[in-house]
């Protein structure tokens, strides 16, 4: 690389695109398709925001084995489905900030 070069690496996920409404609209509907009482959107968001993880927020509300080993695999085929992804919008102020 030349040393007129310069790289700029974005986490898109939270930074720039508030994702809130996508993750929390696919963690109701997986756990819904599952037979399991979602969490309300502000507990799960505070869950997020302590840093649990998902297969412990499932065990919590009283997920068993193979129901967390399901949603696992639902959730990789419909976290970035097209249709999801309609939930995102740009942060305030992030277009801004990238100008």
């Amino acid at each position: 690389m030349s040393g007129n070069c310069r790289v700029l690496l974005l986490d898109l996920d939270g930074p720039v695109i508030d994702v809130s409404r996508r993750y929390y609209s696919t963690h109701r509907r997986l756990t819904l398709r599952l037979g399991l009482t979602p969490a309300a959107f502000n507990d799960y968001w505070e869950a997020k925001r302590r840093g649990q993880k998902e297969v412990d927020l499932l065990k919590a509300y009283g997920a068993t084995q193979p129901q967390i080993q399901r949603y696992s695999k639902m959730w990789l085929e419909a976290i970035e489905d097209p249709e999801n992804l309609l939930l995102d919008r740009l942060q305030p102020g992030a277009a801004d900030a990238l100008r």
